[in-house]
């Protein structure tokens, strides 16, 4: 229920930037689709979970809702999140933690 939500919710977002040319406008063959998400990437405003999440909603659309499966939107730049080193940061936290005591 909760994808069905999130979907829906991007799914609409999608469809009110592109509202002035209409869903008949909007090829997904085209760099319309691409565009959109670059645009929300470059904005820095929104996470990369929401981005791909997006991606996924407007795939789903057009793949499973209108069953138009010669949209390929696996070349859509996805943002990848930045990579940490846990092992660094955990080592930083517990040492920290671990201060000899004094008397």
């Amino acid at each position: 229920m909760n994808t069905t939500r999130t979907y829906h919710g991007l799914l609409l977002r999608f469809l009110n930037s592109h509202r002035e040319k209409g869903l008949e406008a909007v090829n997904p063959f085209t760099e319309d689709i691409k565009q959109y998400h670059r645009q929300m990437v470059q904005a820095g405003t929104y996470s990369c979970s929401f981005v791909n999440q997006s991606i996924n909603a407007v795939k789903f659309f057009y793949q499973r809702v209108l069953r138009c499966h010669e949209v390929r939107l696996n070349n859509v730049e996805r943002p990848e999140n930045p990579t940490s080193c846990p092992q660094c940061s955990a080592s930083r936290r517990s040492s920290a933690s671990w201060r000899p005591l004094t008397t």
